[in-house]
Parts: C-alpha cells; structure tokens; sequence
C-alpha cells in the first residue's frame, strides 16, 4: 500500500510506502601507513592494506513523509552483506543487520515550525567472525573490515566516541533525538550568502550502544551511553549538522551532512 505525505522541506511533497527488495554489489579499498606504531607489527606480518568486495542483498520499506528530514512515519531494513573471499578481496565475510526509523511529529511552540521525536535502533552479527584465530596482529579471521560489520563509535552511531571505538561479532544500538526547526533564521533572505538556507534545527540526543561476542542478552548488560546537542541546516536542500557529543571517554565534535540514521 502507498501512503501520500507531504513532508517539512521546502514545501516538497513527497509520496511514501516505498518497498524495495533488491541485491547490490560493494567493493571498498584501504590502505594503512601508520602500522611501524604499533609494536605488535614489524615488516614481515604487517597488514599495510585491506580490500574487501561482495554483494548485499536487502529489503527496505520507506513509510516516512520526507526522506531528507522525516517528521512522522518508519523506516525499516534488513540487509544482508557477503564478501566471498574472490580476486583481491584480503578474506571473506559477512554481516546480517536490521535497522529501524520511528518519527513522531509534536506540538510547536511560539518559537518552532516543527517539533519531532526521533528514534533509531540497529543490531547486527557476523557469522563468519573468528575471536580465536588473526590473519594479522589485532586482526581476526573473517572480520569485516574497518567501517563494515558490528561497530560503535562515530558521527553517525555513538557520536560521544572515537570513529569505529567498538567492534565485535554483534552490535546493539539504540537512539532517541528531539528536533526542533526554529523560526528564527537570520539567513533566510540573505543576499550576502550563495547557497539558500531554508532553516536551522536544534537537536538534543542521547544514545546507548554495546558489542559483544556473541549475539545475546548480554549485549543489553553494561551498555556504553553519551548525549549530545547539535545544530543543523537545511542548506541548498541538504541538511548539514554540527554535532556535540559527551561520554565516558570525553567529548567528541562532528561536521557532517545528512541526519545522523543513515539508512
């Protein structure tokens, strides 16, 4: 069934209720410089590069009313990503994950245009990951590599750590953000500015996440949390956000584009 929605952005309408079913092909390459620092390494099993290709098969469905700054409605995927091992892939692996977006459009105050309660969870696990064998120093057997599989920490999940801070064979994550579109905007009509600014959003999030070895209850035990507060942009109809976020292990500063559920 396809639900119409018109969404808050630049007066778009846009039709959702979209479900795709779909296979895709990935290929990624890293190369690393920095090994000589780790005293683990030396010339002979030093892993000075990391190239990984497969496929992804997936199934998402898309009920929200503005793909770019969702107000109200869900988002859901189940995805599955297999490298096999062939041409200069380093090792094979795989990652199932499911992701899910749930939007509540609230009552504005004086000073907003939009109000909204976002919440985010995603879990995943690898099936081929080996705890107890390493293809390299700190490296395990049919991992995925770095900024695939179960991970934490970062300007999309995790923001108060470090970039990829936490990784294991499973991963839990889950987030609840308030955003609000202020009316105040001093370069609405701005001639001085190139690029049209539409609004600004504050935000305020907090965010709780754990990995773990196996895919259980633990995974729910011991959590790592942070909050944060943002300020965000709808600059030539792409949100931009600047992100402050607190945790156990200090405070952690993002500049990025797009909200932060990627999907």
């Amino acid at each position: 069934m396809t639900v119409g929605r018109e969404g808050y952005g630049n007066g778009i309408p846009f039709v959702t209720g979209r479900t795709s079913i779909g296979l895709k092909t990935f290929y990624q390459y890293n190369s690393f410089e920095n090994w000589q620092a780790n005293i683990q390494w030396d010339e002979n099993n030093a892993l000075t590069e990391w190239s990984s290709n497969g496929l992804r098969l997936f199934l998402t469905h898309d009920n929200t009313d503005f793909d770019l700054n969702p107000s109200k409605g869900y988002q859901f995927q189940v995805q599955y990503s297999k490298d096999f091992g062939w041409g200069d892939s380093l090792q094979s692996w795989d990652f199932l994950e499911f992701k899910y977006n749930q939007y509540f459009n609230l009552d504005t105050f004086s000073f907003t245009k939009q109000n909204v309660l976002a919440l985010s969870l995603w879990t995943g696990y690898s099936f081929s990951w080996d705890n107890n064998k390493e293809i390299a120093p700190g490296i395990d057997v049919h991992r995925p590599p770095l900024g695939e599989g179960p991970r934490l920490g970062g300007f999309n999940r995790m923001r108060g750590y470090d970039n990829n801070r936490f990784s294991d064979k499973a991963v839990f994550y889950a987030t609840a953000e308030y955003r609000a579109v202020i009316n105040y905007n001093p370069l609405k009509n701005n001639s001085l500015i190139p690029v049209p600014v539409d609004w600004f959003q504050l935000a305020a999030f907090v965010e709780a996440g754990r990995v773990h070895n196996r895919y259980n209850f633990d995974l729910l035990s011991d959590m790592k949390y942070d909050v944060g507060i943002s300020l965000r942009a709808m600059i030539s109809q792409i949100p931009v956000r600047f992100d402050i976020a607190y945790g156990d292990e200090g405070t952690n500063m993002w500049a990025m584009v797009y909200q932060p559920f990627d999907f």
